[in-house]
């Protein structure tokens, strides 16, 4: 009998406008996130995939029960337990890699909408971005989500879309990420088949 993969999590993509337009979207795309897709941070991560890119994203992890319809920023700030910068490396769109940073933090603690991001590449400058581009506040992936008919549940992990364009990488590539107020998160990338 077929087992059925437990959904860890959630990703958004098009977050940004300009990110639609780049992928023929109208609105924002999600896809799951299974266990696998998450390695941990300081630990090589597989690059055995075709023209692999790393993205800078904000990771949400849930304390609670999180879904629509009607949902609201007022709801998605009351489940989130708290938040991490985080890297996503992907091939052709769909999840391969997540990495995230190892100091939580408390959206208390931080404006996400303001919150400027840097994206390094092999030590140096890749792309800039802010919070702001998604959806013009991270949080807004979280209702934009629950409101797709998703229950969100304690434990998961929702990724806010990029903040930065994509850097294309390859195997034996550091990639970083430097969020304002989040802190930073760096993935490098093995020649191993995943």
């Amino acid at each position: 009998m077929e087992q059925l993969e437990v959904v860890r999590g959630y990703r958004l993509t098009g977050g940004s406008v300009a990110s639609r337009r780049k992928l023929g979207l109208t609105e924002p795309a999600f896809g799951t996130l299974s266990a696998d897709a998450f390695h941990s941070e300081g630990f090589p991560v597989s690059a055995g995939f075709a023209k692999p890119v790393a993205d800078a994203v904000i990771a949400f992890v849930l304390g609670s029960k999180l879904a629509g319809p009607g949902a609201t920023v007022v709801d998605a700030l009351r489940a989130v337990d708290f938040v991490v910068p985080a890297l996503e490396i992907t091939d052709s769109g769909s999840a391969s890699a997540v990495v995230l940073g190892a100091t939580p933090a408390q959206l208390s603690t931080v404006d996400l909408r303001l919150a400027g991001c840097v994206l390094y590449h092999r030590g140096a400058v890749a792309a800039t971005g802010a919070g702001g581009v998604v959806l013009g506040s991270p949080l807004n992936a979280l209702v934009w989500l629950a409101n797709q008919g998703i229950t969100l549940e304690p434990g998961q992990v929702v990724l806010s879309g990029a903040l930065t364009p994509p850097v294309e990488v390859e195997p034996g590539d550091s990639v970083s990420a430097s969020i304002a107020g989040l802190g930073s998160v760096t993935a490098t990338l093995s020649g191993e088949q995943p």
